[in-house]
């Protein structure tokens, strides 16, 4: 909390000091205060701070609503430096949806190791999860998709869910599940793994080569003269 807010320019005019203050003071129960705009809550807060700070407070926090959750997800082992990307760029039910299944959490930047430490211990989540074993073929894939690719081998991607699963049999159950989930699509010629976003849209853009390259006269003769000059 302390560190939120005192680096958003969105809580202007509280700094470090104030911000420890204002935990020192309230401590979790800041949340609920200011879950509620009220003119008695605002008074609660002019005793530390001025009235522009107050303000900055409730509006930050009207904006950044996912900080009331801070110290749930650092309770599950959520690096403080996630915990700020989810506040920053996220709403209340992100939060919800990570809950539910923690390994969205790769999806923020979080290793898969911690990522299944957190599942496993926090959730119970068990190693044959659905959950787990698609966020596993998801991040196999992203490996070789940052390296400009759309597609991956099932050759290559295979050695990294063996890795990752620390098991054979997890791994094949892995690439069946989530293939049925539309986690991607398999080439049929050249057994190749397709993420479902990019093979969206590689397929957009194959149609409209395709229907541009239907389209006859495009050329008028103006244009024509322009291009013998």
């Amino acid at each position: 909390f302390i560190r939120f807010i005192s680096e958003q320019s969105s809580f202007k005019g509280i700094g470090a000091t104030k911000a420890r203050q204002l935990w020192s003071i309230f401590g979790g129960d800041l949340y609920s205060l200011l879950r509620n705009d009220t003119l008695d809550n605002r008074k609660v807060f002019s005793t530390t701070l001025s009235e522009t700070s107050v303000e900055c407070l409730f509006l930050g926090f009207a904006k950044y609503r996912n900080l009331a959750h801070c110290n749930w997800m650092g309770d599950i082992g959520v690096p403080s430096a996630i915990q700020q990307r989810i506040i920053r760029f996220h709403d209340e039910s992100t939060v919800d949806q990570i809950s539910t299944n923690p390994y969205l959490l790769v999806n923020f930047g979080m290793p898969f190791k911690d990522v299944d430490e957190i599942a496993c211990t926090k959730f119970s989540v068990q190693i044959d999860d659905s959950r787990r074993l698609e966020a596993a073929v998801a991040i196999s894939l992203q490996k070789e998709i940052v390296k400009g690719h759309t597609y991956a081998d099932r050759k290559v991607i295979r050695p990294h869910l063996e890795r990752l699963l620390e098991s054979k049999e997890l791994a094949e159950l892995a690439l069946s599940i989530s293939q049925s989930k539309y986690v991607f699509f398999e080439g049929q010629r050249c057994n190749t793994l397709h993420p479902t976003a990019l093979f969206i849209m590689e397929n957009v853009i194959v149609k409209r080569f395709t229907a541009l390259a239907n389209v006859m006269n495009l050329f008028t003769p103006l244009v024509d003269l322009e291009f013998k000059k």
